[in-house]
């Protein structure tokens, strides 16, 4: 018998794994692109390639970051697994002085993994930096960039998601303790789904509806802490825990939370656009240079061309696979009458029309879906810096109609992959399985969203000015 944990090893009959190696080198000859020139064009010139293709040549260097046990670990396996690549991330990119956002965009591709800490980085560490005081950034953003606290970023609720308006957990200001009372009404008022909430966070970036003298006075963010910071064990008034096993990101603690009466301080509100003063007073704040609320919203743009761009590299994964199985998987025979060889040879699967109508129309889109990202990055980042508002309408309609047209098109797309490598897609070890079950995560929350938010649209504008859409960890 085998110990338990190993795995028999593969044996290739004779002159079969070349024989495939000849046929994918044969293909690539037969090609006119050149495909240096192409990934110089897709990931936006040589300098980002040569950065890009130093990251998988340290991941894969390092065996800290090794995935051939991922397929055989149980949730809570991968979510150790994962949470020993984040902390060994952050330690090997701090040796290199990579800052977050370069570790996230490029490395994350090389480590193959969600980590609990991707909306840490992505989500909360942004929300510091934009919605908050000086004071307040000189007191939390140092703590979040350095990772000695952690946060979530905790929006939906089990009851409702993207439709913000129905949000239940309140937050009532007492005047005489100048601090905020957050109370979750009903079971269903408990946040559900952010993740790393489930056992990594100990803060969280909460939004609550405010209430101040009697007023409810909408949605309004705060910094919660929800874990003693010396046993990790949740604080009186906080209950949380990770919400179970899930079809994909199993290497995500995603969480619920709920509170009964917690006491958080007046600080903790981030007033970079309004604040409740001592004796209770609400007041907007116009900051110079900040281009006042709607300038938020940018974040939303943001996390959706990322959606975009991060879908078309998942497709981009899928073909990769099917393609390459196509090209060296055999099925059928060519008679000897119709060869220019005196036996019969065997047709390669990418030579059938019906495969190649199946497969390469989704290279296209892989390609296109990519670019598209692309550019709403650059309309984001121009947005940005021209503060140019009359933007706002078509960059949303934009972004909103891709965010959609994506998890169609994606999730669609990895699905055929996988069920035209036959049998040998059903197989883990294809990669094909994990990567549908990761991206049918994003369908379902687009799918979520659109039902919640449709026909409510002018609410729909003045709420989301100052939050990010629900999250699943992409």
């Amino acid at each position: 018998m085998m110990p338990e944990g190993e795995r028999p090893a593969v044996h290739h009959p004779e002159g079969q794994e070349e024989e495939g190696m000849a046929l994918l080198q044969n293909e690539r000859a037969t090609s006119s692109v050149r495909p240096e020139a192409m990934a110089t064009f897709i990931f936006g010139g040589q300098k980002a390639l040569a950065r890009r293709l130093q990251a998988f040549s340290f991941i894969e260097a390092d065996p800290v970051f090794d995935t051939s046990d991922r397929k055989h670990l149980d949730q809570t396996g991968r979510y150790l697994r994962s949470s020993e690549k984040a902390v060994h991330l952050v330690l090997k990119c701090r040796q290199l002085g990579m800052p977050n956002e370069q570790m996230l965009d490029i490395l994350n591709t090389a480590l193959d993994e969600i980590t609990p800490i991707d909306v840490h980085i992505k989500m909360a560490i942004p929300t510091l930096m934009h919605q908050t005081t000086p004071e307040q950034r000189a007191k939390w953003l140092p703590l979040a960039q350095d990772f000695r606290i952690l946060f979530a970023y905790a929006q939906s609720e089990l009851g409702h998601g993207s439709n913000i308006r129905a949000l239940e957990t309140t937050a009532k200001y007492d005047p005489q303790s100048e601090s905020f009372i957050l109370h979750s009404p009903r079971g269903e008022s408990a946040k559900w789904w952010p993740g790393g909430l489930g056992k990594t966070a100990t803060h969280a970036v909460v939004l609550a509806r405010l209430l101040v003298g009697g007023k409810d006075l909408g949605l309004q963010s705060f910094i919660v802490q929800l874990r003693d910071m010396q046993d990790h064990s949740p604080l009186s008034g906080v209950k949380l825990g990770d919400i179970g096993p899930k079809l994909g990101f199993m290497s995500v603690d995603n969480g619920f939370c709920s509170f009964d009466h917690l006491r958080v301080p007046r600080e903790n509100m981030l007033m970079g656009l309004a604040e409740v003063t001592k004796e209770g007073v609400y007041r907007k704040v116009r900051r110079e240079g900040s281009g006042g609320e709607k300038i938020l919203y940018g974040a939303m743009l943001d996390v959706r061309a990322g959606l975009v761009e991060r879908g078309g590299a998942t497709l981009a994964r899928a073909l990769t696979i099917a393609v390459r199985y196509s090209a060296v998987r055999k099925q059928g025979f060519v008679p000897a009458s119709s060869s220019s060889s005196s036996k019969e040879r065997e047709l390669q699967v990418l030579d059938y029309p019906t495969q190649q109508q199946a497969l390469m129309p989704l290279l296209a889109w892989a390609y296109a879906l990519q670019i598209t990202g692309q550019f709403m990055r650059r309309l984001y980042r121009a947005y940005l810096e021209d503060l140019d508002l009359s933007l706002l309408p078509e960059v949303h309609a934009l972004s909103s109609g891709l965010k959609a047209l994506t998890g169609d098109v994606v999730s669609g797309g990895v699905d055929t992959c996988r069920r035209m490598c036959g049998g040998h897609g059903y197989m883990l070890a294809s990669g094909l399985p994990e990567l549908f079950q990761n991206y049918t995560a994003v369908r379902q929350a687009e799918r979520e969203g659109s039902r919640e938010g449709g026909g409510n649209r002018e609410r729909f504008e003045q709420d989301t000015i100052l939050i990010h859409p629900p999250f699943l960890p992409l």
